[in-house]
């Protein structure tokens, strides 16, 4: 979802690298390097449109979304699905 919001005109590289220095261990880090890249461009000097949110969802065995589930919900569940826009 970040590469739509760039300046159509601009044509420099831009490399965005997530590295979770610490975590909390029941939730997957994934979700929230999107979340974290979108911050860092928001406060850039970069011609850039967003921000932008990203949310992990997944299914219960009683078919009940649940929102950033932790890991052990993630194994359990019926759906794995990661949302950015």
């Amino acid at each position: 979802p970040l590469r739509p919001l760039f300046d159509k005109g601009m044509r420099n590289e831009v490399q965005v690298i997530a590295m979770a220095l610490s975590a909390e261990m029941d939730y997957l880090p994934d979700v929230y390097s999107v979340l974290g890249a979108s911050a860092a461009l928001h406060i850039s000097d970069i011609p850039w449109a967003g921000p932008i949110g990203c949310v992990r969802v997944g299914m219960d065995a009683e078919d009940n979304f649940i929102i950033n589930p932790t890991q052990a919900e993630v194994a359990e569940s019926k759906l794995d699905l990661v949302v950015a826009g």
